[in-house]
C-alpha cells in the first residue's frame, strides 16, 4: 500500500517522528526563551494531536531562529 501523497489524493499524513521533531524544536525554542512555557505547552498538544504535516508546520513557522538577536537600537523594543 503506497503512503498518502499531497495534492489530490489527500494531505500528508504526520508520522511520530515528525511529531518528536517538531516537539524537540519547540522545546529548544522553550529553553532559549523564544517561546514562553506556556506556549510550549500549547503547541505541544497541538503537535501530538496533529494529523497532518502542515497542522504540524503550523506549529514552528513563526519561531524566531535560534541564536536570533533582538535589534535593541529601536525606541520601542523592550531592554
Amino acid at each position: 500500500m503506497q503512503a498518502m501523497e499531497s495534492g489530490a489524493r489527500g494531505p500528508d499524513r504526520a508520522v511520530a517522528l515528525q511529531r518528536e521533531q517538531v516537539l524537540r524544536q519547540l522545546s529548544e525554542a522553550c529553553l532559549d526563551g523564544r517561546i514562553t512555557p506556556g506556549d510550549l505547552a500549547s503547541r505541544a498538544a497541538a503537535a501530538q494531536a496533529a494529523r497532518t504535516t502542515a497542522e504540524l508546520r503550523c506549529l514552528t513557522w513563526d519561531l524566531p531562529a535560534s541564536g536570533a538577536v533582538t535589534d535593541r537600537s529601536h525606541p520601542d523594543s523592550p531592554l
